[in-house]
């Protein structure tokens, strides 16, 4: 569904259109490219290191990112903070690759997946969907961790046998 809603426009327009109908999504079609340009432009202005956060705050208050993790990173980090970010996305498919624990292609779709969202919605500076993100992979850190302590039952166990009341 989502790799239809980035690729192709004539879906992208209809299921848009049809949430629009029920004013969930009281967005039009152009909000996307503006948040694009306004995103490029900011990278434009210092392709280095980025306008930082204020460029996508609105005249409210509110924070109004680019429909597109990438271009929000490069929006507010310019290419310092879009390498860091890939670097961090190398670094963790690299951790990924040098665990051994059966279940770690589900996890390896989830990245997948995740990074596929992110094409067409912001995944990172979504709290919710950062949230998520970071427990899942604090959670897989953890699968093939040994055990910190291991409490030998034996001797608590001849203890009680041969305990004198």
């Amino acid at each position: 569904f989502g790799l239809l809603m980035g690729t192709d426009s004539v879906f992208n327009s209809r299921i848009t259109s049809a949430f629009q109908v029920f004013a969930f999504v009281p967005e039009e079609g152009s909000l996307r490219e503006q948040a694009y340009q306004s995103a490029i432009a900011g990278f434009i202005t210092n392709p280095i290191l980025g306008p930082s956060i204020n460029r996508f705050v609105q005249d409210n208050g509110t924070l109004a990112f680019s429909f597109n993790t990438y271009l929000s990173t490069l929006g507010m980090g310019g290419s310092l903070g879009l390498g860091a970010y890939l670097l961090y996305e190398v670094s963790l498919y690299f951790e990924f690759a040098k665990k051994k624990t059966p279940g770690k292609w589900i996890f390896f779709l989830f990245l997948l997946m995740f990074e596929f969202i992110g094409l067409v919605d912001n995944t990172i500076y979504n709290l919710a969907n950062f949230l998520f993100y970071l427990t899942s992979i604090c959670c897989f850190e953890m699968t093939s961790r040994p055990e910190d302590v291991q409490i030998h039952e034996d001797y608590f166990q001849y203890q009680e046998e041969n305990r004198e009341y």
